[in-house]
């Protein structure tokens, strides 16, 4: 068993309102077992192959329109990849025993997005971008094969089509410092998906709250509204990471999930 992690970044400074940076990052664990009994007229093994990795990759433009606005413009790819084959034999001078079972299953996806960063003063600070992303699910094909020299038995390929979903959406936030106690936060992201035919939409609004109180002590409320289209299957029965990414249906729908939350904070020990 091994494992390999690469990584390679690069800055490049074009002009004083110019700058690309770019990453790329690649890793793999790899595990591999043999086992195998022969004599001279009797073979018997087992051979198990399971490796999984990911790519990532990113090229980001950052430009500074003036001391006020600045953009970022972001592409990046990732894929995560998981593999397995598994192999039993068995050999004599009569006859050959075969028995192999392949699996694998992987996401990439593909984006590019546009974020401007605005802030009219110190205190106050609005952001606004719009991404796209290409969605590539492979969920899983499963190849199995059982016989022997004479009778090929079973030979079976199970495998799922290759989904396509593309992704859009758009946000705005306002993070103000209105005045010495009340500091607002306040946006609302909009997205939409296609899984197949059908395209899912949805509007998830955001809001915070801080407001100090006498004695240092903050009051903080906030509330979200948040949308999830990619469902995450994991078996924690099996030792390998057969982790699976699939795309919402009309069987299973997208996951909503809205948060509120209401405190006071207040720090005991400053440093000096």
């Amino acid at each position: 068993m091994y494992f390999y992690d690469l990584n390679a970044k690069l800055h490049h400074i074009i002009s004083d309102k110019d700058g690309i940076f770019a990453s790329f990052f690649s890793g793999q664990d790899v595990f591999n077992v043999k086992n195998e009994y022969q004599t001279s007229k009797y073979l018997e093994g087992n051979t198990a192959k399971i490796n999984w990795g990911n790519t990532i990759g990113t090229m980001r433009w950052n430009h500074v329109f003036n001391n006020r606005l600045f953009a970022n413009t972001l592409i990046n790819y990732t894929r995560y990849k998981f593999f397995s084959d598994f192999i039993f034999e068995q050999k004599d001078t009569l006859r050959y025993n075969l028995v192999r079972a392949k699996y694998s299953s992987s996401i990439e996806d593909l984006g590019a997005r546009i974020d401007f960063d605005y802030r009219p003063s110190p205190e106050h600070n609005i952001k606004a971008g719009i991404a796209a992303t290409f969605h590539t699910f492979r969920p899983g094909a499963l190849t199995f094969k059982a016989g022997d020299a004479g009778n090929p038995g079973i030979n079976m390929s199970f495998t799922n089509q290759v989904q396509h979903s593309p992704e859009l959406g758009l946000y705005a936030e306002d993070d103000w410092l209105i005045s010495n106690k009340l500091k607002l936060n306040a946006g609302v992201h909009a997205s939409a998906f296609r899984s197949k035919t059908k395209w899912y939409s949805s509007a998830q609004p955001r809001l915070g709250l801080r407001y100090l109180l006498p004695a240092d002590i903050a009051f903080k409320a906030s509330y979200a509204q948040m949308v999830q289209y990619i469902h995450f299957l994991t078996n924690n029965s099996n030792t390998p990471p057969t982790d699976l990414w699939v795309p919402s249906t009309d069987r299973v729908k997208l996951m909503r999930s809205q948060q509120v939350a209401i405190g006071f904070a207040k720090t005991i020990m400053t440093e000096k």
